[in-house]
């Protein structure tokens, strides 16, 4: 795990710790809806994982597959999405300060990149 260092990546990690506890537990209800959501009819955006227990379920979320979705509109079909859509709406968030899908990608493969160069992998 690599500590962000940037002004930017400091701001993403601050907002992903947000989300986190956005997701988990301040609106746990709603957001466990749009994935039950997903799961239940259809969708291909969420699995549930072994782990889970009878009062507890561990779900993957994946992202869409191309930058269509980046904006985070609430009618797109991918539960990723609505979840960030969700988020961004509740906490009124300016297009720049938002968080999306394309920023978590950018700061994932900075991250990847961070490792590779410090494993000597280039």
């Amino acid at each position: 795990v690599y500590e962000p260092t940037s002004a930017s990546e400091k701001h993403l990690a601050q907002l992903f710790e947000e989300f986190s506890h956005f997701v988990l537990h301040s609106e746990r209800e709603e957001c466990l809806r749009i994935i039950e959501d997903d799961v239940n009819n259809g969708g291909m955006s969420v699995g549930e994982l072994q782990g889970g227990s009878h009062l507890h379920s561990i779900y993957r979320v994946s992202f869409p597959l191309n930058d269509d979705d980046d904006d985070c509109q609430a009618d797109s079909n991918n539960a990723a999405v609505k979840l960030i859509y969700y988020y961004n709406q509740q906490h009124g968030l300016s297009s720049k300060t938002s968080l999306t899908i394309g920023k978590i990608k950018q700061y994932m493969l900075g991250m990847c990149d961070r490792r590779s160069r410090e494993r000597n992998c280039r």
